[in-house]
């Protein structure tokens, strides 16, 4: 008997690149930055931050591009590199998502910080299933004839289901006030991912999952 038992696969080679993609600045006078997770707020603040250093710059196109002017002095001077490499070095707060990643191969989690729950009441109970080979004498009745004592084995299966406590979950409970919960019910990270699945469906769970 195996509980949780992963069903997953890796694809090997699944992709190959049959020609390099070029990269020049000779036709052109701007440069287009793709975000490799598109979301808007991120997208919106490296283009303020870019504008701060360099003014009216920068646009975003959407969530996953933002567009950089290149300036004339460094299509002139052919230092465009130069532009790219302080566009590189130029900080800003991306926007976190609320996000719990989970590999199911290694029992491994993990979760976002803006990860949150409505109001919920959460129970978990774990069912164990023991069965136990008991030995006995069998005997013939009294005064019998027939029959002789023998050694018989009988098995014996129970079902165990475990008393877990209801715990209530209030609403917009942070990742730590989550992880306290699940510790206090005891709960492995494999039982976690069960968990998170059922407060998604419940619509009490707004993060997005993600398996690995």
């Amino acid at each position: 008997v195996q509980k949780n038992h992963p069903t997953t696969g890796i694809l090997t080679n699944g992709a190959k690149m049959l020609r390099d993609v070029s990269v020049g600045f000779e036709q052109t006078d701007s440069l287009t930055l793709y975000l490799r997770q598109p979301d808007f707020s991120t997208a919106a603040a490296l283009s303020e931050a870019i504008n701060r250093k360099y003014l009216g710059l920068a646009t975003a196109l959407d969530a996953a591009t933002v567009k950089v002017r290149i300036p004339r002095q460094y299509r002139d001077t052919a230092t465009v590199p130069q532009f790219i490499r302080t566009i590189e070095q130029i900080q800003f707060i991306p926007d976190a998502p609320a996000k719990i990643v989970f590999n199911e191969r290694t029992g491994t989690i993990v979760i976002g910080a803006n990860v949150r729950i409505s109001a919920v009441a959460i129970s978990h109970g774990n069912i164990s299933i023991n069965i136990k080979n008991i030995e006995a004498i069998s005997q013939p009745l009294p005064f019998s004839r027939t029959g002789e004592t023998a050694r018989v084995q009988d098995q014996k299966t129970t079902v165990k289901e475990e008393k877990v406590p209801l715990f209530r979950v209030p609403s917009t409970t942070t990742v730590a006030d989550l992880v306290r919960v699940m510790n206090a019910l005891g709960i492995t990270p494999r039982d976690m991912m069960i968990i998170f699945h059922a407060l998604r469906e419940s619509g009490a769970l707004h993060a997005e999952l993600e398996s690995m």
